[in-house]
């Protein structure tokens, strides 16, 4: 009989196990309530986090990181040593939105104990397991006609960027700005005047706190015409516009190419440079409007990021990856095994990806940051 009672539990075990380890839905986070784990966060999970380097979307909160690839959402969680998708059903194979990790491949956020995530022009609420996807809002771009639209999330809002109807007569094309809170749903257009006498640069801002920064250039000017260029401030809270500068530093440099990336505090916009005179930091006081030039220690980066404790940046061979302070002094460099791809950066931890293009597979390895300068970096496998 005991036997028997053995068996019993050891097939129940297996017909109500999933993958394992992914938050329930009961649980609490840092933007829902008590947190489950005391871990103070460096960025709020509603804000676009600047650890995701080269992902397909990323969320970090206080049980762990959320990140996307080949449609499906993958979780990481805290201090343990595990990368799985976000699907708790029984011999789920994660091949099709049947699937709870599924998404699609589009932008998502952690927002209020839950996860947001688009699909076209509707946004999609689910629980931090991947369970209970609903609709819950749906941007109307009725009003407008437009040639395509991007969309990504920020600061608990839901953005709808559209892209001119060149079907139109030129006095007619205009560029639009939709944000839609994720709090009560309300659709609000920003910055409507001035987006009717330019052009973005790029669809893709880079986002900092309740700021977004688009490169632009005059509507009747070419994309060509990089003198002309210049680098706006959006306050996604006020709608108000503030130009940095008009005669972009890079060259046309777009900001939002992988080598670009924006700081916050102490109040600089920082850019790194390629095709330019100067390879190397490009340094923009927000407060003083000075420029400012910085060499690279290291030589010619062709990849270069910051996640609020480093500046990272990857040879232009893909074979070293230097650690540099944020006076851009060299810290410590990890030769990288072939394929290997610097992805993103949680936390206490870096974690990498076997790449191309963006990602071609889920997190195979992580990097303890602690150990940066000890001149002894050690790669780690997840399971």
């Amino acid at each position: 009989m005991k036997r028997i009672v053995v068996l019993l539990c050891f097939v129940l075990l297996l017909l109500f196990s999933g993958c394992g380890g992914a938050p329930s839905s009961s649980e609490s986070s840092p933007a829902g309530g008590e947190a489950s784990a005391p871990y103070a966060l460096k960025y709020t999970p509603e804000d676009r986090n600047p650890g995701e380097f080269r992902t397909y979307g990323f969320a970090e909160t206080q049980e762990g990181c959320y990140y996307g690839f080949n449609m499906l959402l993958y979780f990481c969680p805290r201090g343990e040593n595990k990368s799985f998708p976000l699907c708790g059903k029984p011999n789920c194979r994660h091949e099709d939105n049947t699937c709870n990790a599924w998404y699609g491949g589009g932008d998502f956020i952690f927002f209020n104990g839950s996860i947001y995530m688009s699909d076209r022009l509707d946004v999609i609420k689910m629980n931090p397991d991947g369970s209970d996807h609903q609709i819950v809002a749906h941007v109307d771009l009725s009003a407008v006609s437009y040639s395509g639209y991007s969309t990504f999330f920020h600061h608990g809002r839901f953005f709808v960027i559209t892209l001119h109807d060149e079907s139109l007569p030129s006095e007619l094309q205009t560029e639009h700005i939709y944000a839609l809170s994720l709090s009560d749903n309300t659709q609000t257009e920003l910055a409507v005047d001035y987006f009717q006498n330019v052009r973005f640069a790029s669809y893709a801002p880079i986002c900092c706190k309740n700021k977004l920064y688009f490169e632009v250039y005059a509507k009747e000017e070419s994309i060509s015409d990089e003198a002309d260029a210049a680098l706006i401030e959006l306050d996604i809270e006020t709608g108000a516009i503030r130009t940095l500068y008009t005669d972009c530093c890079c060259n046309g440099f777009n900001v939002t190419d992988s080598a670009c990336f924006a700081y916050t505090n102490p109040g600089f916009w920082t850019q790194y440079g390629i095709e330019t005179s100067h390879k190397g930091f490009w340094e923009y006081d927000l407060n003083s409007g000075e420029f400012r030039e910085y060499d690279s220690p290291v030589g010619e980066l062709q990849y270069v990021r910051y996640d609020g404790d480093f500046v990272y940046g990857e040879s232009v061979d893909g074979k070293t990856l230097y650690f540099l302070s944020t006076e851009y002094q060299t810290l410590d460099q990890l030769e990288l095994p072939d394929g290997l791809v610097l992805a993103a950066a949680a936390g206490d931890r870096l974690y990498f990806s076997a790449g191309i293009d963006i990602m071609r597979s889920p997190f195979t390895y992580y990097l303890d940051k602690a150990g940066i300068g000890s001149h002894n970096l050690k790669l780690k496998q997840l399971d």
